[in-house]
């Protein structure tokens, strides 16, 4: 609890997004609490609000092109794509918030790095019969989780690239798929990336970052950062920034065990 005795930003979102605490302690506070009851409407309406910019049959379409041969989508995505896109909390002086968390309106984490009016983040697959849900920084996933990117660009800053590196230091392509550089994004704000990706980690931890640029950006300047980066004796988990002079956010996800 906070100071004032109310759920913290956190515990808030995390209640939404669950339907109600397990042990019913918060229940009769949200209830009673104008406060709370107020932030809970709040994500209630950016949950409608992104449903009507991306219909969920658009994002069943992207995983079922990606699905493997031996794995079904069953009823993971049953019910429309919800859990809508939150405000940003990070702000830095007329910048706007580059995020790959969605729960950023309430929760300030230090992960989050803002810088150049671009914004990117993701939501992932709930469970069967559940609404796919916003992900948060830090998050614990099971491997073969589906994940759905959206991001915010301006007209100067229409190339993206999307990589994600493991904690062995395993290099992947997330956009464009199987590139070897940047791709042209429209511009605009929560536009959906192309392709859902189902999450295959290898080992315990990926880091994902998003670099957005005016012109095209090679895979091997990535690469040379991350040299950069292992020579100066600090890992991707500790980095939430590459040293590359770009416009850029990260977010980090652990697998988490069966």
């Amino acid at each position: 609890m906070s100071e004032t005795g109310c759920p913290k930003p956190l515990q808030i979102v995390t209640y939404f997004l669950e339907g109600g605490s397990p042990d019913g302690l918060m229940d009769g506070h949200v209830r009673a609490c104008p406060a709370c009851s107020a932030q809970i409407q709040e994500l209630e309406a950016d949950r409608k609000a992104f449903l009507v910019k991306h219909p969920f049959s658009s994002f069943m379409a992207d995983l079922e092109k990606r699905r493997p041969a031996r794995t079904g989508l069953g009823d993971v995505f049953k019910r429309v794509l919800g859990s809508g896109v939150l405000r940003a909390a990070v702000a830095m002086a007329g910048v706007a918030t580059l995020m790959i968390v969605v729960i950023g309106r309430y929760d300030r984490t230090p992960e989050i790095l803002s810088k150049g009016g671009v914004d990117l983040r993701f939501y992932v697959g709930g469970a069967a019969g559940r609404d796919p849900e916003p992900g948060s920084n830090g998050m614990k996933l099971p491997p073969e989780s589906a994940v759905q990117f959206v991001y915010s660009t301006s007209a100067d800053q229409t190339q993206l690239l999307l990589v994600g590196v493991e904690q062995n230091g395993a290099l992947s392509v997330y956009y464009p798929s199987g590139g070897t550089g940047s791709a042209t994004v429209e511009a605009g704000d929560q536009k959906k990336l192309p392709q859902a990706l189902r999450w295959q980690p290898k080992t315990d931890y990926e880091r994902f970052y998003a670099i957005f640029s005016k012109d095209t950006l090679t895979l091997d300047a990535v690469r040379k950062a991350l040299d950069q980066l292992k020579t100066s004796g600090k890992s991707v988990e500790q980095t939430a920034r590459l040293p590359l002079p770009y416009p850029q956010a990260s977010t980090i996800l652990y697998r988490k065990a069966p």
